[in-house]
């Protein structure tokens, strides 16, 4: 299963994000995961390749040369795309019912987890979607990894050959991420 969901925050405080901030919202990530899996965060922090997951940079917020400005409960938003089968987002869902307010945080900026929109229909953006997948090599034992390239072909044509629907890499044409076998 290939799912796209957001992450809607709200912040619990003013701050600046860096206008470039994807390290921040996958450190995010991996600190929301090791909320509850702790071994998990770890692997997917450590094992070099091991991402079955893309993440956004942040979106919400007023942009300027500044950086991004978060307001006090001002909402932002993150996009997750979970590659892994089900299993984080399985644990995700249960932690966000389970566990109470949940809160991360985005460098210096401390964010409560209001909202993970998971149904197309609740996001008009057309950001959230599930599919089922498999990787061209079905069947085959194996780890997939994926590469980032600036220098890619276009849109479509850099995902067709991967059977990956579009909407796994929300890349638009600022690049791509392709789904390989590890050599």
């Amino acid at each position: 299963m290939l799912i796209s969901i957001l992450l809607e925050c709200s912040s619990l405080g003013e701050t600046t994000i860096p206008l470039t901030n994807g390290h921040l919202t996958q450190a995010l990530v991996l600190n929301l995961i090791r909320q509850f899996d702790p071994e998990l965060s770890a692997r997917l922090h450590d094992e070099p390749g091991y991402r079955p997951y893309t993440v956004s940079p942040l979106s919400g917020g007023a942009r300027s040369a500044a950086g991004i400005a978060l307001q006090r409960e001002q909402r932002c938003r993150i996009r997750l795309t979970l590659l892994d089968g089900g299993t984080i987002w399985q644990k995700l869902c249960t932690h966000y019912l389970e566990a109470g307010p949940v809160s991360v945080q985005l460098g210096s900026c401390l964010l409560q987890l209001v909202r993970i929109v998971s149904s197309p229909q609740a996001d008009p953006a057309g950001w959230v979607s599930a599919t089922d997948w498999q990787p061209p090599s079905a069947g085959v034992a194996g780890a997939l990894w994926f590469s980032r390239s600036r220098t890619c072909c276009g849109e479509d044509s850099c995902k067709a050959g991967t059977g990956m629907p579009r909407h796994a890499t929300g890349m638009r044409g600022r690049g791509c991420a392709r789904l390989s076998r590890v050599p």
